[in-house]
């Protein structure tokens, strides 16, 4: 016992530099793990019903279909009744004016 406060006591290059290895080694596996779960891919989802897209977060809006700008992803279900009651409206519109 008396020789391992002994060691413990002296300034031991190896293990010092056994311990800044570590913390290295750990903290790069904490960032990798951190950068797959970002990769993974997280699918949008439907700002009407919740119901999960087939587009991943990070795709462009200019890259997909049933995106509303200012409205948000919807999925085809939400999406065509909107734009059939748009299209009508605006034709019913222009039959007034």
């Amino acid at each position: 016992m008396i020789q391992l406060a002994h060691i413990l006591q002296q300034p031991h290059t190896h293990f010092l530099e056994l311990c800044l290895g570590l913390v290295i080694l750990f903290t790069f596996m904490s960032l990798a793990e951190t950068t797959n779960r970002k990769k993974e891919s997280v699918k949008d989802r439907c700002v009407l019903c919740n119901t999960e897209t087939e587009y991943d977060h990070s795709t462009h809006i200019n890259n997909r279909e049933y995106y509303i700008e200012g409205c948000g992803q919807l999925c085809p279900p939400c999406y065509h009744p909107i734009m059939i009651d748009n299209y009508l409206d605006a034709g019913q519109k222009n039959k007034i004016s």
